[in-house]
């Protein structure tokens, strides 16, 4: 087994040690090195899954939001998640031009690092957290309820 495979599969186990310290539910797969888990939001529900990468050695998680952007709003769509996106700190919403499908992704890197349970504390915060801010918001522009112009940063 490679070093870091070996790492990867620690920072798994740490991983799901900490979600479990944390009270959190979920669904773990050893061999993939994954875990999937539902959030509640203010207004939707969030799936979410954070795996590792052993070989990149990244912790990534991702939130597929609950519905697709339709062909007839892609482009206002992608013009709304720039904007959202220019305001983010860390992590962003991807769009997926094919089929509209759109999803929160975060990435932290492990390499070279001494990870407790306060990084895995702050992905999920931020990304649980991001998520469902902007996922009402994104879905009320599919609907035609808001505008992309709407989501631009405020001077």
């Amino acid at each position: 087994m490679s070093d870091k495979l070996e790492k990867g599969k620690k920072i798994f186990r740490q991983m799901c040690d900490a979600f479990e310290s944390f009270g959190l539910k979920f669904a773990r797969d050893e061999e993939k090195l994954r875990t999937n888990f539902i959030m509640n939001g203010d207004d939707l529900p969030m799936h979410c899954f954070v795996r590792i990468d052993a070989e990149r050695e990244l912790i990534i998680f991702q939130s597929p939001l609950t519905f697709n952007f339709s062909k007839d709003k892609m482009v206002e769509g992608a013009v709304a998640i720039c904007s959202i996106n220019y305001l983010l700190r860390y992590g962003g919403f991807d769009l997926d031009i094919r089929d509209g499908q759109i999803l929160f992704r975060l990435v932290a890197s492990y390499r070279d690092s001494v990870i407790g349970n306060e990084l895995f504390k702050v992905i999920l915060g931020t990304a649980i957290g991001t998520t469902d801010e902007y996922n009402d918001k994104l879905k009320a522009l599919n609907e035609g309820k808001m505008r992309a112009t709407d989501f631009l940063p405020k001077n």
